[in-house]
C-alpha cells in the first residue's frame, strides 16, 4: 500500500478521533518555541492539525493520501479553519516557502501518539 485508501481512512478517523491533550499541548509548545509555521509530515486527516490551527497556529500539511487529505479539508472545513495541504510522498517532498518564510519545524504526530 502506498497510501491510506477510504477504507483505511475512515478507520483511522473511527479508531483515532481526537488528539490526546497532551500531545496537542507538546506540539503547542514546539511550534510556539521556533518562528514560522510548521509544517505537519503526514498530517493524515487533520486529527493534530486542524486543533493546531483552531488555536492560532500557522500549520500546512502533507501527506501522500488524497483521500486522507479530503477528510482533512472536511474536517478544516467543519471547523472552521482553511489549511493549505499538499499531496506528496516525503522522500519527494518539494513544497512552497510559505510567506516567503522557511518553514521553522516540522512536526510529527502521526498515529503512534494515542
Amino acid at each position: 500500500m502506498k497510501s491510506y485508501g477510504r477504507l483505511s481512512t475512515a478507520f483511522y478517523d473511527l479508531d483515532k478521533p481526537t488528539p490526546p491533550d497532551t500531545a496537542i499541548r507538546f506540539y503547542l509548545s514546539v511550534i510556539r518555541a521556533s518562528p514560522g509555521p510548521a509544517l505537519e509530515a503526514m498530517c493524515g486527516s487533520g486529527r493534530f492539525l486542524v486543533p493546531l490551527m483552531e488555536l492560532g497556529m500557522a500549520v500546512d500539511g502533507v501527506d501522500a493520501s488524497p483521500h486522507m487529505l479530503e477528510a482533512c479539508r472536511q474536517r478544516a472545513k467543519r471547523r472552521g479553519v482553511a489549511p493549505r495541504l499538499y499531496e506528496q510522498f516525503l522522500d519527494r517532498l518539494s513544497l512552497p516557502t510559505r510567506d516567503s518564510q522557511t518553514r521553522a519545524r516540522t512536526i510529527r504526530p502521526g498515529s503512534g501518539s494515542g
